[in-house]
């Protein structure tokens, strides 16, 4: 289980990072 655990975390921290990018993105104007 902790191998487990220990590879859903990264996984969840990375889909976070990329969502806030694109409202970074989005925000600033990048893109159009």
């Amino acid at each position: 289980m902790e191998t487990y655990d220990i590879a859903v975390i990264p996984v969840k921290d990375i889909v976070n990072l990329a969502s806030v990018a694109v409202v970074d993105a989005q925000e600033n104007g990048i893109g159009e």
